[in-house]
């Protein structure tokens, strides 16, 4: 049931045509380095959906399964002028890529350790916009 509860405002999320956090985990699964005693996770925190003023250029913050945060900000453009010269559009073309535009994808490496009680280490992420929380999601990754 919990499962459930956690899913259902992702899925009404895409059907209504909004904005939503993915955070992913890749691998979900891995095997600690013998030599290192950690194993490296990518964890991805990516905005699907439509552009949208509330979720543009969010503040992002990485709550580390250590207890430790790590946060970033971007420098960008008021919403009205996101796609001027340089972001959105090339000459007349219109760039439709991740590598243009305000930032929608964040990643970071992880060296995570086997837990010590064979559950999955949980990364959180949460996105915001002038010290409010426009999204919270959590990625799960099991180091063995």
């Amino acid at each position: 049931m919990g499962r459930l509860v956690v899913i259902l405002p992702l899925l009404l999320a895409v059907a209504d045509g909004k904005p939503h956090l993915v955070v992913r985990v890749a691998p979900p699964v891995a095997m600690a380095d013998v030599a290192t005693g950690c194993a490296p996770v990518l964890v991805t925190a990516e905005i699907r959906g439509p552009e949208d003023e509330g979720w543009y250029c969010p503040a992002v913050e990485w709550r580390w399964p250590d207890g430790t945060t790590s946060m970033e900000e971007s420098d960008c453009p008021p919403f009205v002028e996101r796609d001027r010269e340089g972001w959105h559009r090339v000459g007349e073309t219109v760039v439709d890529e991740p590598a243009f535009g305000f930032p929608r994808r964040w990643t970071r490496w992880i060296c995570l350790p086997p837990h010590p009680g064979a559950d999955a280490w949980e990364i959180e992420v949460r996105l915001s916009r002038s010290g409010r929380t426009v999204a919270r999601g959590i990625g799960r990754a099991h180091v063995r």
